[in-house]
């Protein structure tokens, strides 16, 4: 990216952090498996991103998005000392003071009130929790590592800890998924008082391991 026009800067900072705890079955995102030895290595990479990228945006002045978010992957795949690296790199290079809205993906099974109150500590004030369904069968189906009873557990622990804007994500348009199943899902939602939910269909990528169940016959 070459220098811009200060009357064009980007207001807006999209991290990628590409780790999961496991690749669920419709995903062709670009994501690996967590590990302690890659994460440390990518952090290592991005700082240097960070250094060279910044000055390049917002050359006249440090770089104050207006919005942040941090998508993957899973962040919250990070442990406590990864994430606070991050934040410390983040923070050398970008004014997160301006941010109105600083939001990071998570998935139910990957969070804490330890690794929840770190984020509120740095400026993170919106949490986006991968739900994709409150139904067993269909989280297997997925290849979620959280279960069901999950979802609403983090959504209550991230209320307790003090986040005022919680999103979950929900799918719809999946092998034997019933409109029962999805009504149950909205319900569930909204009974758990988030914010903002966002459904969306599901798409069989090629390549993907639901694609290929549903070639092979093994999915309807």
């Amino acid at each position: 990216m070459s220098a811009l026009d200060s009357r064009v800067y980007p207001r807006g900072l999209y991290v990628h952090l590409p780790f999961c705890p496991a690749i669920c079955t419709y995903c062709d995102f670009a994501v690996e498996r967590y590990s302690s030895i890659r994460s440390q290595l990518y952090l290592n990479a991005l700082e240097k991103e960070f250094i060279t990228r910044t000055p390049e945006i917002s050359k006249d002045a440090r770089f104050a998005p207006e919005t942040i978010f941090l998508g993957g992957g899973t962040p919250s795949a990070f442990n406590l000392d990864e994430m606070t690296r991050f934040f410390e790199i983040l923070s050398s290079s970008v004014d997160t003071t301006a941010a109105k809205e600083f939001t990071i993906e998570a998935n139910p099974g990957t969070v804490d009130a330890a690794k929840l109150e770190l984020l509120l500590k740095h400026g993170v004030n919106r949490i986006s929790f991968g739900v994709q369904s409150f139904q067993p069968h269909l989280l297997k189906i997925l290849g979620r590592v959280h279960g069901a009873d999950q979802g609403p557990e983090a959504v209550r622990l991230a209320r307790a800890a003090g986040f005022r804007n919680i999103a979950i994500d929900l799918m719809h348009g999946l092998p034997q998924q019933s409109r029962d199943d999805l009504r149950r899902d909205l319900d569930d939602a909204i009974g758990i008082g988030v914010d903002h939910i966002s459904a969306y269909g599901l798409i069989y990528e090629d390549g993907t391991p639901i694609k290929t169940a549903v070639e092979r016959g093994l999915l309807a």
